[in-house]
């Protein structure tokens, strides 16, 4: 078979030698796209990717190089180029090049050949904490233990576990209020920072999905209450959250925007998502002295709140630029100007 070379030299970015099988790739014409991975004498060929394919590129350099069955996401802080983790005969690569360039297997032949690889997640969490947590201001330890300690890849759909340490938002599933995602691991992380959160708080999460969010609050506070509208996501919390011993959280079912006013106040209550505007009830939820933590806004416009409330008055400050997800119920109702 014949393919395109990508040459991964230290410190420079990544160059596809053959312009035509670019062209090709784009257009997703039929045929086997095989490249061979070339980093300091390791050639490794990556497996057949058939059906549609996409580039994300410019036309002679990429940073990310992605089809329906395979993506690969660079990891060169440090001046060093990646290695591919598959090869055609499904062997990992040495573990010390997996730091820097992570295969993403997510359908096909990839899928399958992902089964016979050992992830070692305990490694990737301590990578999470030091290369994505660490590096971008969270320095709380109990926070930072708290990451260590829960394990990321039991609240993702099996297919997607190898996706579950990566520095982007994992999709958990799609509903018919909207696409529900895991929180991208160092904007959540900066979001429970800011709220400061003690030993003896009770916490509100709202939008809890499969309960990620849920298990890293309650290593850090006395109890968690977590609402969550989509039935699916909220059975699967309460089946993995005891699996794993923890004891503190209550999973009610409900809608999101309602909160969970039965159990309030809370001293903290934190918003799994962006949303365009907090609705009051939530605030009505919180103690004297409580916290609020939010994205508001999308896409790259979005900022992270923190709220306070004192004497009943309730304000706010922008903490942070932040971009992650929306959660489905909190779109900005439209009003009527003259």
């Amino acid at each position: 078979m014949t393919g395109t070379a990508i040459e991964f030299n230290p410190g420079s970015d990544v160059r596809l030698k053959d312009r035509k099988a670019l062209e090709d790739t784009k257009m997703g014409r039929p045929g086997a796209f095989v490249p061979k991975v070339v980093q300091g004498g390791l050639i490794k060929k990556i497996s057949e990717a058939a059906g549609d394919r996409s580039v994300s590129h410019s036309l002679t350099m990429i940073k990310i190089f992605a089809t329906s069955s395979l993506k690969f996401v660079l990891r060169s802080g440090n001046g060093h180029a990646g290695a591919a983790i598959l090869g055609m005969d499904s062997t990992p690569i040495r573990q010390e090049h997996v730091t820097h360039l992570q295969a993403i297997c997510i359908a096909g032949a990839f899928r399958k050949a992902c089964k016979t690889m050992t992830l070692n997640f305990e490694e990737l969490r301590i990578k999470m904490v030091d290369n994505q947590l660490r590096t971008t201001d969270v320095t709380d330890k109990p926070l930072l233990q708290a990451f260590l300690d829960v394990p990321r890849e039991k609240f993702v759909p099996a297919a997607r576990e190898p996706l579950a340490y990566i520095d982007d938002d994992v999709l958990l599933a799609t509903t018919d209020s909207g696409a529900r995602y895991l929180m991208q691991p160092s904007p959540f992380a900066k979001l429970l920072q800011l709220a400061t959160i003690q030993p003896g708080d009770t916490v509100l999460d709202v939008g809890c999905a499969t309960g990620y969010s849920s298990a890293v609050i309650s290593r850090i506070a006395s109890k968690v209450v977590a609402v969550e509208n989509e039935p699916e996501l909220a059975d699967v919390a309460r089946s993995v959250l005891p699996s794993l011993g923890i004891e503190n959280v209550d999973i009610e079912q409900g809608p999101l925007q309602a909160g969970c006013p039965a159990k309030a106040p809370f001293d903290v209550i934190i918003i799994e998502g962006s949303v365009d505007q907090v609705p009051g009830t939530l605030f009505e939820q919180l103690k004297n002295g409580g916290r609020l933590v939010v994205v508001e806004g999308a896409g790259n416009a979005g900022k992270s709140m923190l709220y306070l409330k004192n004497e009943g008055i309730v304000s706010g400050r922008r903490a942070f630029n932040s971009a992650v997800k929306p959660l489905p119920g909190f779109k900005k109702v439209a009003e009527f100007e003259f």
